[in-house]
């Protein structure tokens, strides 16, 4: 199933990356939102691979990616759970993560003008 998902997924990185590039005129913005979207459609995240969203939320002021660092530890319970338990621990992160991220939209926070550099000169 990875397969067929796995490289319309890859295409649909691509596209949305590019839109990003094309509105966005915060670079570090741009990298953070570019980044967890090439996270939230990767078939497999490791925790090291969110070191760089942690440092880039930390400039920006966003805390999303603060807060999947610490609930991505629950997809290590697919060593000790079954499929099931795995599946749940997984859904039970990505609904944190998206239910903050979903709070800071609503807020506005995502969406602030900064005086961080711009892509465009």
């Amino acid at each position: 199933m990875i397969a067929k998902i796995g490289p319309a997924m890859a295409i649909a990185v691509f596209g949305i990356v590019m839109i990003l590039a094309y509105k966005m005129e915060n670079i570090y913005k741009f990298s953070l939102y570019a980044l967890t979207v090439f996270l939230l459609l990767s078939t497999t995240v490791h925790p090291w691979y969110l070191a760089l969203g942690v440092l880039l939320s930390s400039i920006v002021g966003l805390r999303y990616m603060l807060i999947w660092s610490v609930m991505i530890v629950l997809s290590y319970s697919k060593y000790g759970l079954s499929d099931n338990g795995y599946l749940v621990c997984v859904g039970l992160e990505y609904a944190v993560v998206f239910s903050y991220i979903f709070y800071e939209w609503r807020r506005g926070i995502m969406v602030q003008e900064s005086r961080l550099p711009s892509i465009r000169t």
